[in-house]
């Protein structure tokens, strides 16, 4: 019979170290990043204009032992109406005329390394609703898109002066998702704004790490635009998939915790190789495998 074989050599950044865990036939790799593919764009819908554009560098750790830490690019865009935060990795890894042809049209610099954030932030101001496109893991280049409330946040406001890209900052912390999160912000730029989904501080957040120091996004740079404001777009893929939040959070679990089901779809003809460093074959992989699952968000 013959065997559909899935080599991660591409896909999945070689193991770091791995181990047998306590639970007998289950290998538990201290990382793997499962991201796949990319997606195919199929319209840019513009919804807003951007006063502001603001990037941000988001570290984050991929291994339980802190052995690898992985980076992306994002931008955050900031209009009358809509406030959108996305990758910039996402879209830089396509072909040459592509990468020329978004950068020439966003204003972006290209980033030439691995998507790790994946996602699309739409927050809608009037009617408080954020929009969310986040990419699939282990099976194909679709995007999952949910709905939900632009969250409330109970910030507290702590003591201290900072400064960040030559802004006065202020520092609060608030609990969210799972994690808590210290940031520093700056009323010199009035807005509500954030990296990700945090905001709601009156001043634009520049810098926001959790107290476990697994992720962080700074921002590297920021742009005022009184006139030629870039434009804000709606992107729409070829292929979405609605769900709600917690579906899609249940879904990032079963990535993790069962990766080769969710990768295989239940066919038995799916065959896993992890490749070595040199590209040859490593360790073929059936169901008794496990990621460490080290959410952003829960």
């Amino acid at each position: 019979m013959k065997k559909l074989v899935i080599y991660f050599y591409y896909l999945i950044i070689p193991i770091i170290s791995y181990g047998q865990s306590p639970f007998d036939g289950i290998f538990f790799y201290d990382h793997l990043d499962i991201h796949c593919g990319r997606p195919r764009m199929k319209s840019r819908n513009v919804i807003d204009n951007a006063n502001i554009v603001a990037q941000y560098r988001f570290e984050f750790d991929r291994s339980i032992k802190k052995k690898y830490r992985a980076w992306s690019m994002a931008e955050l865009q900031i209009g009358e109406t809509y406030h959108k935060f996305y990758d910039l990795n996402k879209y830089s890894l396509s072909s040459k005329s592509n990468k020329q042809k978004f950068n020439s049209r966003n204003g972006v610099t290209p980033y030439f390394v691995a998507s790790q954030f994946y996602t699309d932030i739409y927050k809608s101001i009037a009617d408080s609703v954020m929009t969310v496109a986040a990419g699939a893991v282990l099976t194909d280049t679709a995007m999952f898109i949910y709905k939900d409330i632009i969250p409330k946040f109970q910030w507290e406001l702590l003591d201290g002066k900072f400064e960040v890209l030559g802004y006065d900052c202020k520092k609060a912390k608030v609990t969210y998702a799972g994690l808590e999160w210290i940031v520093l912000y700056t009323n010199e730029i009035k807005t509500n704004a954030g990296p990700w989904k945090l905001g709601g501080l009156g001043g634009l957040i520049l810098k926001a790490e959790d107290t476990n120091g697994r992720f962080l996004f700074e921002c590297v740079s920021i742009a005022n635009h009184s006139s030629l404001k870039p434009k804000i777009e709606y992107f729409t893929y070829y292929l979405t998939k609605e769900i709600t939040k917690n579906g899609f959070l249940d879904y990032l679990i079963d990535c993790y915790e069962y990766p080769y089901k969710v990768a295989s779809g239940g066919n038995d003809d799916f065959l896993v190789v992890l490749t070595k460093r040199d590209g040859s074959d490593g360790i073929h992989l059936k169901d008794n495998w496990r990621i460490p699952y080290l959410p952003l968000e829960r």
